[in-house]
């Protein structure tokens, strides 16, 4: 076998595992806004507001620490984050147009930062089994 092909074979196999990581990472997004949902559910019920800003915070916080943790950038999860809980909470007010209005927690803005080991990243992201697609 060649250079080039075993090359081509190995980008070809780290390729297959990002896809793997990245449907991981869409399902992991996927229950956790359904959890929020239901926590904002109840929190309308019983306090009758949909956002609570400090808990919002606390988690923000909470995800930093982890991303700390595991050398992936604080900005980048903290950016991650506070578009999932704006997401949150925008999907359960199209749901519910008589839910108490919020205002988002700020503006996602993406930027580029270097990524932390790929071994890191599997680790962390990667659960023990799959949906077959």
């Amino acid at each position: 076998m060649s250079q080039r092909t075993a090359s081509a074979e190995s980008l070809e196999s780290i390729r297959r595992d990002l896809a793997e990581i990245d449907r991981a990472i869409v399902l992991l997004v996927a229950a956790r806004v359904d959890a929020a949902g239901q926590a904002i559910r109840l929190r309308t019920q019983h306090e009758g507001r949909l956002a609570n800003p400090a808990q919002e915070e606390r988690v923000i916080a909470r995800a930093r620490g982890w991303a700390e943790q595991v050398g992936v950038s604080p900005p980048v999860v903290e950016t991650i984050f506070r578009a999932m809980v704006d997401y949150g909470k925008e999907r359960f007010r199209e749901r519910n147009p008589s839910a108490p209005a919020v205002q988002p927690l700020g503006e996602v803005r993406v930027r580029s930062h270097p990524s932390s080991s790929r071994r890191n990243v599997r680790r962390v992201f990667r659960p023990a089994t799959l949906p077959s697609t």
